[in-house]
């Protein structure tokens, strides 16, 4: 199984982490945000994903828009996932300073839990549906432009730089080298993991050393740039089948080495369009092989805490889960 398998997984999964709100509560919402006399004509749930919720909302004279819902504030989350909300507005702000960067305009966002007691925010709904349901209905010489044009987008967010390495929104430590950031991040899945009892192959400190032995490769990465991070083809909208409307999900981005985006893993290799659009070689740097294999170990640990931190009961996911993590482990043994 491959991460289609969890992107075709997470839509049947009900999250605890979603918060449900009734017609009452949108109706306010709207009204704040649009006026008064805003009306709501229909509301749907959006099941794709599985940690925020997310409501297409249609209103009567204005265009349809999505209402994104942060999990309860009480709820016990991972670390890295801290105020992902307040980032996904942070950073659509940003996107939308770079036309090149397709991305939805976020109209409200409230952070005071004036009307319900968690964040949200009201934000444009692009037309288009998620490259990876309708991939294979594409003619091919359209999906090699839009492959094309999915490494132009990835290259132009990488090409935004910041200041300090880390997480990118304020509740999170930055740093002056991509080495402490990275390590630091990979010190809180493991924290997480401990947290949460998860069963791991090895001790914790068995597989912290599995970094530490590469750490140095992380210096090879001297300028923080802005990394999506989340952006595979179930994050890209396409508008009729033909090109990229664009990017959703920015809520877990960060500071650091491009390589760390998903187009750039090892696990799920990318067309070579993907490459040329990208122009840049980052690939073929000396310690690109490292690094990226690092970046897949994290990864799947998350996969694997994930199943503990969100009450997964599924015995497939989670055997998929530890099967990603035990063949990302044997790269360090």
């Amino acid at each position: 199984m491959t991460f289609l398998y969890v992107l075709t997984y997470i839509e049947k999964m009900l999250s605890c982490s979603k918060v449900k709100l009734n017609r009452s509560d949108i109706e306010r919402i709207m009204r704040k945000v649009f006026g008064s006399k805003t009306r709501v004509v229909s509301v749907k749930e959006n099941n794709e994903g599985w940690f925020n919720a997310l409501y297409a909302v249609s209103l009567q004279g204005l265009p349809d828009v999505f209402l994104k819902v942060a999990p309860p504030p009480e709820l016990p989350v991972l670390r890295y996932e801290k105020g992902l909300l307040a980032t996904e507005v942070e950073v659509l702000k940003i996107f939308e300073k770079n036309p090149e960067i397709p991305s939805p305009s976020v109209f409200f966002a409230d952070f005071g839990k004036e009307l319900i007691n968690t964040d949200y925010f009201v934000m444009e709904k692009l037309e288009g549906e998620s490259l990876f349901k309708i991939k294979d209905s594409i003619d091919a010489e359209v999906l090699k432009r839009i492959n094309i044009h999915k490494g132009q987008i990835n290259q132009a967010i990488n090409s935004i730089h910041g200041e300090q390495f880390g997480i990118f929104g304020s509740e999170h430590e930055k740093f002056g080298n991509w080495q402490s950031a990275f390590l630091g991040m990979v010190d809180d899945i493991l924290a997480d993991a401990e947290d949460f009892g998860v069963e791991m192959p090895f001790s914790l400190s068995r597989i912290r050393s599995f970094f530490s032995e590469f750490a140095d490769d992380l210096d090879f990465v001297t300028r923080p740039c802005l990394v999506h991070w989340d952006l595979h083809d179930g994050n890209i909208l396409i508008k009729d089948k033909n090109s990229i409307a664009g990017i959703i999900d920015c809520d877990r981005a960060l500071w650091g080495d491009p390589a760390i985006e998903y187009y750039f893993s090892r696990m799920f290799p990318s067309p070579e369009e993907f490459f040329q659009g990208y122009g840049l070689a980052v690939w073929e740097e000396d310690s690109f092989v490292s690094r990226r294999n690092m970046y897949d170990l994290y990864l799947t640990l998350i996969f694997v805490t994930e199943c503990r931190s969100r009450d997964i009961k599924d015995s497939e996911h989670i055997k998929w889960a530890h099967g990603m993590l035990n063949s990302q482990i044997k790269k360090f043994l």
